[in-house]
């Protein structure tokens, strides 16, 4: 804090055995508890009955105070969750539901991992979506400020996933750049092998698109109906078509030969609008933008 006030979050043991609840403490700059923060300067936030931890913590510009973790839910399975606090360390009765945002649940290993605030105060949430115990995507969020609600003109109604099927990636980081792109930073495993993942996705108004290299295709039309592209790299494909919100509008997978004319059909008609369309294989993709006229 500005004032040089600490402020840190973790787990809070009710139960060695089965009740954990995600707990935020408050210091003054000597490394005393301040008496002015909750109950003795701690808190702990009972998310759900059994075991919850905090994993990140923020400072708005306006004083309240930003937590992310995961929440323990039957299966045993975990979802995304953040809350916040006002000064005084209570819920803020205004953010999301009584104070607490929840999404994503999936397998153990769902979590909101990271943090963060944008130039116009929305927040992003950002971390792990464990579809089962060994598909574990990238997850992304973005919520409104002044209520704690999905933002549904960010990525699809709100949230992204980024991850190949039968990888384990996960993005435990993240930072807003002075130009509003969004960079996580984390890893993806894919059995033996793991590296470290980093993502950039675009600020407005191409909102929650990947980013991903220009130059590996070339785009020779694109309508309503498909594409007719060159491609590089390997002949096999995924493609992916935003619209200019950043809405994932058609998905899918396709042949080709690399340097040779390929036409995409996308199984669908799009309206009319502005399109980006990426596709490619592991490391090798390309993106490209067209636009569908009446």
């Amino acid at each position: 804090m500005d004032d040089g006030r600490i402020v840190s979050v973790g787990t809070s043991y009710v139960d060695a055995n089965t009740n954990f609840q995600a707990a935020v403490a408050r210091y003054m700059p000597d490394g005393e508890f301040d008496a002015t923060f909750s109950a003795n300067g701690r808190t702990a936030i009972d998310w759900s009955v059994v075991n919850d931890v905090a994993f990140d913590v923020l400072l708005q510009p306006d004083g309240k105070i930003l937590i992310g973790g995961a929440e323990a839910v039957a299966g045993p399975n975990s979802r995304i969750a953040a809350s916040r606090l006002l000064a005084d360390g209570s819920l803020d009765g205004a953010f999301a539901t009584n104070g607490t945002f929840r999404s994503f649940t999936g397998a153990v290993g769902t979590q909101c991992g990271t943090v963060a605030v944008d130039a116009d105060g929305k927040i992003l949430l950002g971390g792990t979506a464990a579809l089962t115990s060994n598909f574990h995507q990238s997850y992304l969020c973005r919520l409104l400020p002044s209520d704690g609600q999905l933002d549904i003109g960010f990525g699809t109604n709100g949230e992204l996933f980024h991850g190949p099927a039968g990888s384990v990636e996960g993005t435990p980081a993240m930072a807003v750049q002075p130009d509003g792109k969004i960079v996580m930073v984390g890893t993806v495993v894919d059995f033996p092998a793991s590296d470290v993942r980093l993502l950039r996705y675009l600020a407005a108004p191409l909102t929650g698109i990947e980013e991903v290299h220009p130059n590996k295709l070339i785009l020779l039309h694109g309508d309503a109906t498909g594409a007719e592209v060159i491609i590089t790299g390997t002949d096999a494909f995924r493609y992916d078509v935003f619209d200019g919100l950043g809405t994932l509008v058609a998905n899918g997978r396709a042949t080709g030969s690399p340097q040779e004319r390929t036409h995409i059909d996308f199984n669908t008609l799009l309206p009319p609008g502005a399109y980006t369309i990426t596709l490619g294989s592991v490391g090798d993709k390309g993106t490209a933008r067209f636009v569908v006229a009446r």
